[in-house]
């Protein structure tokens, strides 16, 4: 996205479009309620935005598992 340099000029975070995201990941041989893998998922999100934005986080977190 970078190298596109999209104009963002109604932002007043960035004149640019960027993306952030946050990963969570749920393997298949556990039982992982999907809002818990969406929650943990959004606060990766969050990070990455707090961190710069423009960027990706993987989930660290232990998620509960049934």
């Amino acid at each position: 996205m970078q190298d596109y340099r999209i104009p963002h000029p109604h932002s007043s975070v960035t004149p640019k479009v960027t993306i952030s995201l946050g990963v969570a990941i749920g393997y298949g041989n556990s039982v992982i309620l999907p809002e818990m893998l969406i929650e943990t998922a959004d606060h990766a999100l969050y990070q990455a935005k707090q961190d710069g934005r423009n960027r990706y986080k993987l989930a660290t977190d232990q998620i509960s598992v049934l």
